[in-house]
């Protein structure tokens, strides 16, 4: 039959169930992540442009390579062992799918994916929003009398739409395959669990259900990408 996977090699359980079981822990957890990525990595990216070649752009940069350089698995221990340990704010581990009691064991996960990935996205927003700026339309724009502000969130951000997307349509089968270390240290029982499970007990039959279901997710995700080009950018058709 269409999309039977076959059953796990080590518990013998259909695959598909096993894979739908592990979608919502890993949405729960990538999901919020990956907005508040956006969002926050838009901003600050937005903010050192606007400020460029001052003394807040240059210490921005050193800042964020400063976090590129720190590997995730420092944010996890370090992250457990002061904000789940010392101060006792979230669980170290565990996963409950009840109502506000999720947001507390997804708050410090989704806050370390989120600080971990920051330097990279706003180093590459603001390489792109840069190269925005220099465009002949902003000088324009700016000689019409328009406002810093509208400057920035209307022409600069509308502009560099081409080039977010593109590098966020093309993240988004990870938000459905989930993170393999954090889901790991956090106890989270989503894909990248899952996923790391099936490679140490050599369950080759999930492993193979996950690498097909993330070819199947990134191929939809350049299919997405099209269209969302359509969507922002007149110039371009749908065919």
């Amino acid at each position: 039959t269409t999309f039977d996977l076959g059953r796990s090699d080590a518990t013998g359980e259909p695959v598909v169930e096993m894979i739908r079981r592990g979608i919502i822990p890993s949405l729960c957890l990538t999901l919020p992540a990956f907005l508040a990525g956006i969002v926050c990595a838009v901003g600050v990216s937005l903010l050192l442009v606007a400020v460029r070649e001052s003394p807040l752009d240059r210490w921005g940069i050193v800042l964020c390579v400063a976090i590129m350089s720190i590997p995730i698995i420092v944010y996890v221990i370090f992250g457990q062992w002061v904000a789940a340990n010392l101060l006792n704010y979230f669980p170290a581990f565990g996963f409950n799918l009840e109502g506000w009691t999720t947001a507390r064991f997804i708050a410090l996960p989704v806050s370390i994916m989120v600080l971990a990935s920051l330097g990279s996205d706003v180093r590459l927003y603001r390489a792109i929003f840069l190269e925005e700026v220099r465009a002949d339309y902003i000088r324009t724009a700016q000689a019409k009398g328009a406002s810093g502000g509208r400057v920035l969130f209307v022409h600069v951000l509308k502009n560099g739409m081409i080039s977010l997307i593109t590098l966020v349509v093309a993240s988004l089968p990870f938000l459905i395959m989930g993170t393999l270390v954090v889901e790991n240290f956090f106890g989270v029982p989503g894909l990248g669990n899952m996923m790391t499970n099936a490679i140490t007990t050599s369950d080759f039959a999930l492993i193979r259900a996950n690498v097909y279901f993330g070819s199947l997710l990134f191929l939809f995700g350049l299919m997405l990408t099209d269209v969302c080009y359509a969507l922002f950018d007149p110039r371009i058709r749908l065919q």
